[in-house]
């Protein structure tokens, strides 16, 4: 069973949508801080196959809590979504916009998450598929880390593009430089005979 981690300091927020994911099927644990979720991944051993994290929180904030989640050993692939009423600002998409795997802003339907969630995993299951095969053709490793991580970043920040629009002027540069990357990536792939 697919299991979700949701860290939100907000009880009753984290609750219901506990709830929710596990009416959708999803098997649910949630961690109310950045603290919390640290603890669980580190002492518990715990590796969810997906994290959904608010960003603001107390005393650890989301951002906070994410850069810990990427530096410890095991957990560099665990998809995390932003799941957050904050309007994202240019300097935190240049920051962080490469360490996550989607944002979605609160409010949500229900059906947006379940939708996110299936799109998710789905692309998490043929990065995991393309990088098996890639290794089989004696692909280097860096570089297939490197896709992994491109393949996400170029959707997000194509996600950030949208939000930000709206309220200040979107830097395209970081997105130019990660799509023009990735496609590179892909020729190489595609050149070794591992369809992407």
């Amino acid at each position: 069973m697919t299991t979700i981690l949701c860290v939100d300091d907000n009880a009753d927020l984290v609750e219901l949508l506990s709830e929710l994911l596990t009416m959708m099927g999803y098997m649910a644990r949630t961690a109310p801080g950045g603290e919390e979720c640290l603890r669980m991944l580190k002492e518990e051993g715990f590796h969810p196959d997906l994290i959904l994290l608010d960003i603001m929180m107390e005393p650890m904030d989301g951002w906070e809590t994410l850069q810990h989640i990427r530096k410890l050993p095991g957990n560099g692939d665990i998809p995390v979504v932003m799941l957050t009423g904050k309007y994202p600002i240019m300097s935190e998409v240049e920051t962080y916009g490469s360490m996550i795997d989607d944002y979605l802003m609160k409010p949500y339907h229900p059906n947006q998450i379940d939708e996110l969630i299936r799109h998710i995993l789905s692309r998490a299951e043929q990065g995991r598929e393309v990088i098996r095969k890639a290794r089989e053709c004696g692909f280097d490793e860096g570089l297939l880390e490197e896709y992994r991580h491109l393949a996400a970043e170029v959707e997000v920040l194509k996600r950030f593009r949208e939000i930000i629009g709206s309220t200040e002027h979107f830097n395209d540069g970081i997105l130019v430089k990660a799509e023009s990357r990735f496609s590179v990536i892909k020729g190489q792939l595609a050149t070794a005979g591992v369809q992407v």
